[in-house]
């Protein structure tokens, strides 16, 4: 015995099968099982009448059916229209989103190189040169007094991985650090 209704089409709550008039069909096959029983109906009392009324009853009935086919062919093919104008509206965003992402890292890429120039030639002019005396020079707006903007300091600075890998042995490795209040207390300022 269930305690609650059944999941199942045509058992009730017993677990019983139950009539087939006792089933709830959905609005939308009803309304059309009503409309083409209704059809049928004229066509039987147009028959009833005259046969070439019903023959011509029933061919505008099967027109009418022909013409709601196609119509709901032609709904389904806008919805995919409209689907396939999205799928391609999605695609040309993400092109246009790989393409801008393409462009930040070149543009990176091209910084990063003339960074390197700029350290390299700034290393044959002062070789006993400091990080913070090269970044003073190629980024004199980042520097308040004697103070660096701390994001030179943390550990992705592309500036202090650049100055980590021209030491040649002569000049000082700088250390990530965290937060502004590190490099302050680092730098002595």
């Amino acid at each position: 015995m269930l305690n609650h209704s059944s999941q199942y089409v045509g058992l009730d709550q017993e677990g019983s099968a139950q009539d087939s008039s006792s089933i709830p069909m959905p609005k939308s096959n009803l309304m059309k099982y009503a409309k083409v029983a209704l059809c049928l109906a004229f066509i039987r009392v147009l028959y009833a009448f005259k046969k070439e009324l019903a023959i011509l009853g029933l061919i505008v009935f099967v027109g009418y059916a022909a013409y709601q086919m196609n119509t709901q062919t032609l709904q389904d093919s806008n919805t995919g229209t409209a689907d396939e104008q999205m799928r391609l509206r999605m695609e040309r965003i993400d092109r246009e989103r790989e393409e801008s992402e393409a462009m930040v890292q070149d543009a990176a890429r091209m910084m990063k190189e003339i960074n390197q120039r700029h350290l390299e030639e700034y290393l044959i002019t002062h070789p006993s040169a400091t990080y913070e005396s090269w970044i003073a020079k190629l980024h004199p707006e980042n520097v308040d007094g004697e103070t660096i903007d701390h994001r030179f300091y943390v550990e992705d600075s592309d500036h202090r991985i650049l100055w980590n890998e021209n030491l040649e042995g002569i000049r000082d490795f700088v250390e990530a650090r965290s937060s502004k209040q590190d490099v302050e207390t680092a730098t002595g300022v």
